[in-house]
């Protein structure tokens, strides 16, 4: 995969925290097990993301909010979003899978590391370790940093086509090996 960082394009390994945490992200053209035209959509609402918005101002709080779950919503793998308002200053998005994975993205005023995004994915079923982060202890939690809005755009757009296609989770195999040695205190699904 090539991300184009400001001024030069870099090769990064498909999937990689690298790909999708580069400070100035401003493409990843790709949306795996996509309908034509996904790609050039992406593109698109990247395009129309500024690197000028913030989640400290109330406007650009709602436009991101809005940005984002127009994004989801468009993508064929039949993710859902609500918007849920929890004060003054903070707007949450919940990502809601259709295989059951769930993220919430957190526009917050009063955060002290403004524009920067923390996601963590749940799911019932255990993930693969080239997601990344991805918990030890249960497998079934991955967390991703985004350094800019667009990057979280692209990443989580990313995120849901390997959740949809399956590669983001483990093998059956691995996963019944794993449930042999320290079954987790809740069912995996």
């Amino acid at each position: 995969m090539q991300i184009l960082t400001s001024t030069r394009l870099e090769a990064v390994p498909d999937g990689s925290d690298a790909a999708l945490a580069a400070p100035n992200f401003t493409a990843k053209l790709s949306v795996p097990g996509g309908r034509p035209g996904d790609s050039e959509r992406l593109a698109a609402a990247l395009a129309a993301s500024s690197n000028t918005l913030s989640v400290r101002r109330a406007a650009d709080r709602e436009q991101m909010a809005a940005e984002l779950v127009t994004l989801i919503r468009s993508l064929p793998h039949g993710a859902t979003c609500t918007e849920e308002l929890r004060g003054p200053r903070e707007l949450v998005v919940r990502i809601d899978t259709p295989c059951g994975a769930l993220a919430c993205v957190d526009f917050d005023g009063a955060t002290v590391q403004p524009d920067l995004w923390v996601v963590t994915w749940n799911t019932r079923k255990r993930m693969a370790s080239s997601m990344g982060a991805v918990n030890p202890h249960h497998g079934a939690k991955l967390t991703r940093v985004f350094y800019s809005f667009p990057a979280l755009l692209g990443g989580l757009a990313h995120d849901i086509a390997l959740f949809a296609d399956g590669s983001a989770y483990a093998s059956p195999e691995a996963t019944s090996a794993y449930l042999r040695a320290a079954p987790p205190p809740y069912p995996l699904g």
